[in-house]
């Protein structure tokens, strides 16, 4: 039995002090991923990966599998999964699937798996599956890939020996960083950002733009990140709805009006955002970082701990600070040598105004841009700002 059994609801009969109701909740069992630091794993990506529960359970309920958890393939916006109902809704409903340029969970068939162990039939796919006791061994066949994020999920079902049962999913998100600076082919310039903050306290995503100064020798970059938003100054374009009034024009997958708050579906919707860097509407952070070209043909970027501090608002406004931000992910060129790629966020402490302990962690996509893209991007006010050209502190 759990050592976390819970009473509820116990009542006792004052007349004949006679216990006349109690029930208990003894939950499921609950899993770890050992090696897992704020979302990035210590081993090697070639090595085990190894989980536990916290109590006994039946082994036929067992159900779990590894897939990849970056937006891109697997997590809408809103969280979803592939396989999860409404996946996506949010999307369609304000015509993100439409276009030539469809929101990435638009076009997605299904979980990017890499790993499946189903305990009825002790079988798996994708790799090897030892289990002994509450302890599990997964060995997939292809070892996972530095910067990518994925996730562990055990499917509802699972049982404890008393015959617990989960109705939820579990989902673990994990990374491995396992590389250091060196030369780099990663080039200086513009980038955009997308962040998907999902946990509490943050649910958000963050825009950003950001032009990153990179010593490609020794693999080193410094970067300055530009709050990115939906403005009416958008309104004007050609293409644009006539009476979008206090919404703003969306081109990009297709022309509609929507509000200033409303999410990307893809990091190729940018051109419907403009950086802004002073309050009440932006706000601008440095950041450094590393990165090197890796034997796989892909290239690296990384950070080491560094903090976040915005205030977002107009008087006073609502200040977040991320203690502890990592960033880490993997980028290649495409056919027309724009550099894409994605990766996670880690950050071991989140405070509202000074207020909060808790962790959280997050994926995110980016890419290079154009000279083209540059101009017409900060033809509506202000430019991608380098680094030294503004003070974040002094906002």
């Amino acid at each position: 039995m759990s050592l976390r059994t819970l009473s509820a609801r116990c009542g006792v009969l004052l007349a004949g002090l006679t216990l006349f109701s109690c029930e208990t909740f003894d939950p499921p069992p609950k899993v770890e991923l050992h090696g897992a630091v704020g979302g990035f794993m210590t081993e090697a990506p070639g090595s085990d990966i190894v989980i536990s529960f916290n109590e006994d359970f039946e082994r036929s309920s067992l159900r779990l599998r590894i897939v990849r958890a970056d937006k891109a393939l697997d997590i809408d916006p809103e969280g979803k999964l592939a396989d999860e109902p409404d996946y996506c809704g949010p999307q369609r409903a304000r015509g993100q699937c439409d276009g030539a340029v469809p929101a990435p969970c638009c076009t997605n068939e299904g979980l990017a798996q890499s790993v499946y162990y189903d305990g009825a039939s002790d079988r798996a796919e994708g790799g090897r599956v030892s289990v002994d006791g509450r302890r599990i061994i997964i060995k997939p066949d292809e070892a996972p890939r530095i910067a990518v994020p994925y996730m562990l999920i055990i499917e509802p079902g699972l049982r404890d020996l008393e015959g617990n049962e989960s109705r939820v999913r579990q989902k673990v998100e994990f990374a491995y960083r396992a590389f250091l600076p060196g030369p780099s082919s990663l080039p200086t310039g513009p980038y955009f950002f997308l962040f998907d903050i999902a946990p509490p306290p943050i649910q958000q995503q963050l825009r950003l733009y950001a032009w990153l100064d990179v010593n490609q020798t020794t693999g080193e970059w410094v970067g300055l990140f530009t709050d990115a938003n939906r403005t009416t100054a958008l309104n004007s374009r050609p293409g644009c709805p006539s009476n979008c009034g206090l919404d703003v024009c969306q081109l990009y997958p297709s022309p509609n009006c929507v509000r200033p708050s409303t999410n990307m579906g893809s990091i190729d919707e940018f051109r419907d955002m403009i950086p802004i860097k002073d309050r009440p509407l932006g706000y601008t952070f440095l950041g450094s970082g590393y990165t090197a070209d890796l034997p796989d043909g892909t290239t690296g970027i990384g950070t080491p701990e560094f903090p976040i501090d915005i205030t977002i608002g107009a008087a006073g406004g609502v200040r977040i600070t991320a203690v502890d931000t990592v960033i880490i992910g993997q980028l290649a060129q495409d056919s027309t040598g724009r550099w894409r790629g994605s990766g996670s966020a880690s950050i071991r402490k989140v405070q509202i105004n000074g207020r909060g302990e808790d962790p959280t962690t997050g994926t995110l996509s980016f890419m290079s841009l154009t000279e083209e893209e540059q101009r017409e991007v900060e033809s509506f006010g202000e430019p991608i700002y380098k680094p030294g050209e503004v003070d974040p502190l002094g906002q």
